[in-house]
Parts: C-alpha cells; structure tokens; sequence
C-alpha cells in the first residue's frame, strides 16, 4: 500500500489578481506559522489533494484527470518540500511547532495581545487613535458623556479591525461608558477556527498595549466546574481577534476603574442548520448558558454580555462568483436588518429562524454568539445604534457591521428601529488579504 502524503492543514487562501493571472496568497490563520505562500490554481489544487490518506500515485492522477497533464514525482515532492517548510502540512515538523507554541500560550498569565495590525499597539498614541473614532466619519459624533446610570445589559459590537469599523464600535462603546457600572463582562466572541465544542472558555484575561483586562476568575472557575468540556478548546483564543478588539476598547474607556471580563468563544450553529435540527434541543449549549446565568446569579454579579460579532461577508473575495453591484449591496443589507430586527425584538428562537431561513448564504460571522447572546438576554429590547457595509471595490469584498444596545424589557418601551435606507460605506484602508474581518 503507497505511503501516505501528509495532510494540508485548515489554511486561508485569498485570489488575487496579478500580471500573471490569478494567484492565492496562502497563510495559516492559527498562527503557528507566519509564513505566506503564492499558489497558482493549479499549485492549489495540488495542495488540496493533500489529505493524509492518498499517496503519491493517487495525487498525481487526480492532478492529471483535472488539467490533463502529468506530472513527475519530483513536481510533488517539490510542493510538499515547500509545504512543509512553511509549516502548512501536518507533518512532525509542525506538529513539534504547534507543540512549543500551545505550550508557551498556556504557561502565560495573561493572553497576549495578537492582532496590533489592527489598530495602533503604541500605549502613548492609541489612547488618541480610539478617541478619534467616536468624531470620525460614521461615528457618534462625541466622545462618550458622564454615566446616565441606565443599566446596559447587552451589547453588539463588530469584530472587523479597528481601522475600518473604527467608527461602529465608537457607537457601540458610547453606549457602554455612558452606563450603570457592571461588575464583569461576558465577551462573546466569534471564533474563525476550529472547535471541538460549541464554547471555549478562556481561563485568563486578556493583555493589551493599554494594560490588561484580568479574567472573573471565580466566574470561571463556576464554569470549570460544572462545564470542563468547555475548557477544551481554550487554545483558540490565542490568535483569535474578535474579543481582543472588545478588550482593547474597554481597556481604554476604563483606565481608572476595576475591570473584570469573560472571555468565551462560540460556535457550532452551523451544524445546526446543516442538519435541520433546533439548537434547544443541544443539551452542551443549554447546559452552559444556565450554568453560566445560574453561576452569575449566585455570584452576584452585575454584567454586560457583549456579542463581538460581524454580519454579511460578499464579493468575490469571499467566494461569490459575480461582481459586486449597488443592487447586491442593497439586497444584503435588507437581508442583515431582517437579522437586526428578528434580534432586536424577538427571542433566540426567533433570530435563529430567521439566520436558518437565509440557509446563510451572505456568511453572517457570528450567528453562534448572537444565538448564544439573545438567550442570556432574553426579554431585553434592543436599540441598532448603526449599520455600514465596510466596502472595498478594489478586492471586490464587503463586511457589514452594526452597534446595537440592549437596556430595557420589551414591555418597557415601543418598537423603534433606524430607517432602512442604503447604509453609508466605510472605506476599507487595510490591504484585502490581510483581512481581518
């Protein structure tokens, strides 16, 4: 029996256009290699042959029944050489990588900072690069006022870097800094890797270039003890960002105050949807949102739960095959306020019918935790404070965002939603492949 090749690992793999055609600008999302790679179509497929279970043989006719051209064993080894050598394939090389680099993570007190691309890591000038967003085009206009001691108990923020949706989370975090102070808060994140459960607790807090933001450790030590499962996959939060860019804003607007937060990460909706099935009835996901209300409850804690997520990702950049028009954008933002309003005013059950009933096809990053978050808030009304498509027509990509504020009961206030007329456009100012949305 042939030997098998190793297998590729989980990569991204951007098109872009260049003199020679189309090329895909290759990097590993987890971080263990900072290493690029530029495959044409055809190197690409190659590479996607690489499953750990087909061997040199199998490869090669899969290549020649695509293209209709052979290739020689030395073409492949080749490939692999250059694979390996960037860490891309599971192979012993990476696997002692990997090793070295989840054990470094978990010895820290605190995870670091991962993403400073983002926005400004210099302590002395970030303080002023945040500011500047709540007065930037698209923000709220001002800088956060006094508290208005109206308690805040949920929030959307997006989770697109700093420098394009600088502005939305400015709405967002007005809105927190002008309320009731909260003992802790619970971040609820998106994760862009993969999980083995449909929570991952991070048991430390968060460090960033403006000092950290420690963990509620007897909050998750409660949740250790009922919900270790949900322990498992707490290596995903070493390069993941969108909690990172929460803790970096709360960091700044609380430089004075005692902070504590919650760092959790969600997923596993999509198999949910894929296999038509009603996320109550998963006994992990119910199990952990009681333990964690019951565990606050107990505790004693006064909290804000906040959802750090993004809406529609479209354009060719993330796979759709036509150009981006003025009439696409307006069809996806119709579709993310039909999401807003179902989460706005409706209960888990309701938002969740209406994600499934999109079978999404516009890649709204962040159903998980937005599910997850409207039954930790269930009964609470929400504000959208604002809505923007963060477009960039030279990478044919879109990502929409928007703040939301959850203060009151239902029956505490009337309906209210921001008109549903074409959302302004933040320009995208960091270079497509890097993408961090």
């Amino acid at each position: 029996m042939p030997t098998p090749l190793p297998a590729l690992r989980p990569l991204e793999a951007h098109p872009v256009e260049t003199t020679e055609g189309v090329r895909y600008l290759v990097r590993d999302p987890q971080g263990y290699s900072d290493r690029e790679a530029w495959l044409s179509p055809q190197a690409l497929f190659l590479a996607a042959q690489l499953d750990g279970v087909r061997g040199k043989r199998e490869v090669v006719a899969a290549f020649q029944g695509q293209f209709g051209v052979a290739l020689t064993d030395a073409d492949v080894d080749g490939l692999v050489s250059q694979l390996d050598a960037a860490l891309f394939l599971d192979s012993a090389a990476f696997r002692s990588r990997r090793d070295a680099v989840d054990r470094a993570f978990l010895a820290e007190p605190l995870r670091p900072p991962a993403h400073t691309a983002a926005y400004d890591p210099n302590p002395v000038t970030l303080p002023h690069f945040l500011d500047g967003l709540f007065t930037a085009d698209g923000g709220p206009g001002a800088l956060p006022g006094t508290s208005n001691g109206r308690p805040l108990r949920g929030l959307v923020a997006p989770h697109i870097d700093l420098h394009r949706g600088g502005p939305i989370y400015a709405h967002a975090y007005k809105a927190v800094a002008e309320a009731a102070a909260v003992d802790t808060f619970v971040v609820l994140g998106t994760c862009h890797g993969p999980m083995a459960q449909p929570f991952a607790v991070c048991s430390k807090g968060y460090d960033t270039p403006l000092g950290a933001v420690p963990a509620d450790d007897a909050l998750v030590d409660a949740l250790r003890a009922a919900c270790p499962w949900a322990f498992a996959d707490e290596l995903a939060h070493r390069q993941e960002h969108s909690i990172e860019f929460q803790a970096v804003f709360l960091r700044h607007l609380f430089r004075d105050r005692p902070l504590r937060m919650v760092p959790i990460l969600v997923d596993g909706l999509h198999r949910h949807l894929v296999e038509a099935t009603d996320p109550a009835d998963d006994a992990k996901i119910e199990t952990f949102l009681a333990v964690l209300q019951e565990s606050i409850a107990r505790l004693r804690r006064t909290v804000c739960f906040i959802a750090a997520v993004d809406l529609s990702h479209v354009g060719r950049h993330f796979g759709d095959p036509d150009i981006l028009t003025a009439d696409r954008l307006s069809a996806v933002e119709a579709s993310d306020r039909t999401l807003l309003d179902a989460l706005r005013t409706g209960d888990a059950a309701a938002f969740y019918r209406a994600w499934a009933a999109t079978g999404d096809q516009t890649r709204v990053c962040g159903a998980a935790p937005l599910y997850a978050f409207r039954r930790l808030i269930d009964g609470v009304a929400g504000d959208l404070l604002t809505y923007r498509q963060c477009t960039a027509p030279e990478s044919d990509l879109s990502v929409s965002c928007a703040a939301m504020a959850f203060r009151s009961t239902m029956a505490d206030r009337p309906a209210t939603c921001l008109p549903a007329g074409r959302a302004s456009a933040l320009p995208n100012t960091v270079p497509a492949p890097h993408d961090r949305a």
